[in-house]
């Protein structure tokens, strides 16, 4: 009988000049009478993009709008690109640097439109879009690893119904966008291991350079990707230039990129690192306040294992990549799965608690697992039905413990809200939520209503934004608010030691985090002689400046916004 090893598109898989036969686990003939696998077409990924973006948008904004499940990250990122166009003076520096700045980039398009922001429906929106497109990524990795198009989009259907995934699908914090990036970059790397072709190195560089400035952690994934290039050539005796070439092609944007963005913070904030440091310090406005328990190694192991339960694919897709795809791109794809599982516990040794170790620290295993398992496909040709048959059996054993880590798990961000608004569709405003968290956005909701009514002139509420996003969003008029952005940190921090005829307001959040109250302790309870509570709820406070404030009780330095 004639026979062929036959690829994704009629390409000969194994004559590739990266591809080396030798290093298979076994035979890779592939007769001409079995099905070979249909490349993803455009009018599939269409189809898979509209079909989810669709449905995740519609849930979402039922969620947002109706149930009330509302993650603060998310608003703060909307608020700040919100500001982008409508601040006065509106400027891009609303982005801010304490949070990676790609997250909130996504959404500004989003904010162009003041309705999008006030009726919480571009939280939702953008979201889906980034969601609907790294499904369609996960399909065109199944695609290169010539999977049948019905088993792959059984798949890819799993993924997009997981609940961890599907909700931030839908909360706009920006994880979406992450996993969009690594996706496509993931998807770059299988088709470079599949056939040397130089466009993927670029194509991936340029994904990794955008997934480093959504989430820090790609930063490592994109380093050990850089070696795993320059191992790959070197053993295949190709000469240096090419080589260096290859490795410079992958890491030129992702160093520019990640370039840009110490430059910035050098000339702005005057230290290189700022968002290093910065990334993570400040408590989530809807926050209760609670011990965080110390970091202890085996709880911290044990805690990043657990979180695996939201898509324990990638678990399986480590072994599997070792023992059965044994070649560069399979050990380096089980690379990338490591460091998945180490970097949250060496987050949580840097902290000194385990509580940074969160469910969202599970969400690269989904793009990182599904890459693991599409490459032991492809390169497994004997026991590609088991690899389909496990992939697809974890996924639907993930619905289940995704689900449940949701409930349960203690270190989190309204992922339990969300599974009870889900399950109940009963509205989950003023509930509490694990992680020490109370759902909801009624204290921001009637502050900014009572602002509307006041008829207040632009620029005359001087406000911590780092703390008030919430309310800035909801009034749909940030050109109101004296905020740190306007005119920089140090104009805002004279304004704030002698307010008296600068400000007719001040908007504070009732906690020490908010500087204003940092400044001047004790003003939302009336004991600062020149601020006067006018009108106060759970979380905020709006004081009136009716002469010279009290003295300073402190001389703090502002941080970044």
């Amino acid at each position: 009988m004639e026979s062929a090893t036959v690829g994704a598109g009629g390409v000969p898989a194994g004559e590739g000049p990266l591809y080396d036969d030798r290093l298979r686990s076994g035979p890779t003939v592939v007769t001409r009478e079995q099905p070979v696998a249909a490349p993803a077409t455009k009018l599939e990924s269409l189809a898979i993009f509209l079909g989810f973006g669709i449905v995740y948008t519609l849930i979402g904004f039922h969620v947002v709008a109706n149930l009330h499940v509302v993650n603060f990250d998310a608003l703060d990122r909307l608020t700040r690109a919100f500001m982008v166009w409508y601040n006065d003076p509106p400027k891009l520096a609303a982005i801010g640097f304490s949070l990676a700045p790609i997250g909130t980039f996504v959404l500004v398009p989003f904010a162009a439109f003041k309705a999008l922001v006030t009726s919480g429906l571009a939280l939702p929106l953008s979201s889906a879009v980034f969601a609907a497109g790294t499904l369609v990524f996960a399909d065109r990795m199944l695609a290169m690893a010539d999977m049948l198009r019905g088993p792959r989009l059984l798949i890819v259907l799993l993924i997009g119904i997981n609940p961890m995934f599907a909700f931030y699908g839908m909360n706009g914090t920006g994880d979406a966008a992450g996993l969009l990036f690594a996706s496509f970059g993931l998807f770059c790397l299988l088709g470079w291991g599949r056939n040397g072709s130089p466009r993927y190195l670029i194509g991936g560089g340029l994904a990794f350079a955008l997934a480093c400035l959504t989430q820090y952690e790609y930063i490592f994934w994109s380093i050990f990707i850089a070696f795993l290039l320059s191992f790959t050539l070197s053993a295949r005796d190709r000469d240096d230039v090419e080589v260096e070439g290859s490795v410079i092609a992958f890491l030129a944007p992702i160093i520019y990129a990640v370039g840009i963005w110490i430059f910035f913070n050098a000339i702005v904030l005057g230290d290189p690192f700022a968002w290093v440091s910065q990334a993570g310090s400040s408590a989530p406005v809807n926050a209760a306040s609670t011990a965080a328990p110390a970091f202890q190694i085996l709880d911290a192991v044990g805690n990043v294992l657990r979180i695996q339960l939201v898509f324990p694919v990638a678990l399986v897709a480590l072994p599997m990549l070792l023992l059965a795809a044994r070649d560069a791109i399979g050990i380096g794809l089980a690379g990338l799965i490591a460091i998945t599982l180490g970097f949250p516990i060496a987050s949580a040794a840097i902290a000194g608690s385990v509580d940074v170790i969160e469910l969202r620290s599970a969400l690269p295993a989904f793009v990182a697992g599904t890459a693991g398992m599409a490459w032991v496909y492809f390169r497994a040709e004997s026991i590609r039905g088991l690899v389909w048959a496990l992939t697809i059996g974890l996924s639907v054993l993930a619905l289940p413990l995704g689900w449940s880590q949701m409930e349960t798990f203690p270190h989190q961000n309204l992922e339990q809200a969300f599974t009870r608004a889900i399950a109940t569709n009963e509205d989950q405003e003023g509930t509490s939520s694990r992680g020490g968290f109370v759902v909801g956005i009624a204290p921001e909701r009637t502050m900014a209503e009572y602002i509307d009514e006041q008829g207040v002139p632009d620029n005359q509420i001087l406000t911590d934004n780092a703390r008030t996003f919430g309310v800035i969003a909801m009034t749909g008029k940030p050109e109101l608010f004296f905020d740190r952005v306007d005119k920089g940190d140090d104009v805002w921090r004279e304004v704030l030691d002698n307010p008296d005829g600068k400000v007719g307001y001040m908007l504070v959040q009732k906690t020490d985090a908010d500087l204003i109250l940092s400044r001047y302790p004790g003003a939302d309870d009336g004991n600062v002689p020149g601020l006067v509570p006018v009108v106060s709820n759970d979380r905020y406070a709006l004081l009136e400046v009716t002469g010279a404030t009290g003295s300073s009780t402190a001389d703090e330095p502002v941080p970044n916004p």
